[in-house]
Order: C-alpha cells, then sequence, then structure tokens
C-alpha cells in the first residue's frame, strides 16, 4: 500500500479528461512531486519525491481512480475554479477503503490532501497523504 499512494496522485494527472465533466487546468510538461504519507500504522511520515511528464491540460476526480487495481467510486465530486474535491470507496466488504481527497491547482503548481480509513487485517487504518508539485518546464 505504501507505494500506491503516491502512484495515485501520477495517475491522476497523467490521465486523460473524463468525457461530460470539466476540470482544473494543469499545465502539461514536466512536473516535481511530492508527497507526505501518515499512516496510523507507520511510526513517521513517508516522504517521497519524484518527477513525471503530464501530458493531459486538465485534471477530473474520476481519472484520480481510474487506474487502480480495485474498482473505485467517486462521489460527491464539486469543482470550483482551481479546486476538485470528492469522496471515493475503492474495493468492498472488509477491505473497502473510503476517503476524500481535494486538489488544488493553478496551473503551475499543484497542492492537494486527502484521508483514506478502511480495515487493514482486522485493524482501523487511517492514511493522510499531503502533496505539493510545482511545474518545472516542458517535458524531455
Amino acid at each position: 500500500m505504501r507505494r500506491t499512494i503516491p502512484l495515485w496522485i501520477m495517475m491522476a494527472l497523467a490521465a486523460g479528461p473524463a468525457q461530460g465533466s470539466g476540470g482544473i487546468a494543469v499545465e502539461p510538461g514536466q512536473w516535481t512531486i511530492t508527497t507526505s504519507t501518515e499512516m496510523s500504522m507507520m511510526p513517521e511520515p513517508q516522504v517521497q519525491t519524484y518527477t513525471e511528464c503530464f501530458e493531459e491540460a486538465e485534471f477530473h476526480p474520476e481519472d484520480f481512480h481510474s487506474k487502480q487495481e480495485t474498482a473505485c467510486e467517486v462521489s460527491d465530486a464539486v469543482i470550483e475554479g482551481g479546486t476538485a474535491r470528492w469522496s471515493f470507496t475503492c474495493g468492498s466488504g472488509e477491505a473497502a477503503m473510503r476517503g476524500q481527497w481535494e486538489v488544488n491547482s493553478d496551473g503551475d503548481t499543484l497542492t492537494g490532501t486527502g484521508t483514506m480509513t478502511g480495515d487493514f487485517s482486522g485493524e482501523a487504518m487511517k492514511v493522510t497523504v499531503r502533496w505539493k508539485g510545482e511545474r518545472e518546464g516542458d517535458c524531455d
């Protein structure tokens, strides 16, 4: 699970727009993203920085979960200016994760927070992710 959370962020921005819905602007190009993941089962936050080439000019909440191994349902999606907020449920039964995400963009910078809760082998788990990104220039 630790590797998956930062990948959600990359996939959210790299995915194409959903049909029939608006999105928030994200300038295509080379981005540096830093994530901080706090998990109730880990003593210290995990911080990762990576670069990624984003080709799409819009971000849509539906895209955030489109490449997950388990099916995710997006609900309560609201897009206002440069901010997208939504709730989600991934998986079902005891393996379900539920949460909320918020992504803010002015085109060249990106910030976001997400909180997920679920059950992991009979123990309650809470995951909080914070990220920030900055466009560095054109893709190589």
